[in-house]
């Protein structure tokens, strides 16, 4: 899958239609980076080397070519329509991190694994 074609897979049909997410630099319109944005949410406890697959829906994306993909996708996130798509899950040895979306205002909501 190219990088393209991986962006137009984690967006949202309207955000990509639009252009809205295809920013390669920061700009005043575009001020969340995914790598960044990755990255804390893994250095909760996890780290990016423990990230084991991530997945739009039913689909497994290539780890690698993902991540390089995120470092060049910057976006708007506040709030609005959602731009990242809802069934994007990063699984890592601890659990699963889910997009969420409240009100246009999107995120991650991590779900531990069950250890009983």
């Amino acid at each position: 899958m190219t990088e393209e074609e991986m962006r137009r897979e984690i967006t949202t049909e309207f955000q990509y239609e639009q252009g809205h997410d295809l920013s390669k630099t920061e700009n005043k319109w575009c001020d969340c980076n995914l790598f960044k944005e990755i990255e804390a949410v893994l250095g909760v406890g996890d780290k990016i080397d423990d990230l084991k697959s991530v997945y739009i829906g039913n689909t497994k994306l290539d780890r690698s070519a993902f991540l390089e993909m995120a470092k060049n996708f910057w976006y708007k996130n506040g709030y609005g329509l959602q731009v990242i798509h809802p069934e994007l899950y990063m699984y890592t040895s601890q659990g699963t991190f889910c997009r969420e979306e409240y009100d246009g205002a999107e995120g991650w909501r991590f779900v531990p694994f069950r250890t009983e």
